[in-house]
């Protein structure tokens, strides 16, 4: 599945558009790109190394690769994920940021 984002245009966001890949059926992210409000391709964020955890397939290796300074990039190994933890509301309040 591809999806094409465009933020609105009084939006006060850091990118123009997303393009996102997602496998079907799970909908498992598979390959997200960033672009500037010029349309040009600023980073590209692979997703690979999908495994099954806690019933839910996620990709397990991130890859975010910076294309304007060539050989930048940052790798995210997932090694393990909970799901349907209780989270209480105050985690997300101001003073906790």
């Amino acid at each position: 599945l591809f999806f094409e984002l465009t933020p609105k245009k009084e939006a006060a966001v850091v990118y123009g558009g997303v393009r996102l890949w997602l496998r079907q059926g799970d909908y498992v992210p598979l390959r997200q790109e960033f672009y500037d409000e010029k349309n040009n391709l600023i980073k590209t964020l692979d997703f690979s190394g999908i495994k099954l955890m806690y019933g839910h397939n996620i990709p397990t290796l991130w890859k975010m690769t910076n294309n304007f300074e060539k050989g930048r990039q940052t790798i995210i190994t997932v090694r393990e994920a909970e799901f349907d933890l209780l989270i209480e509301d105050k985690v997300f309040s101001h003073q906790r940021l």
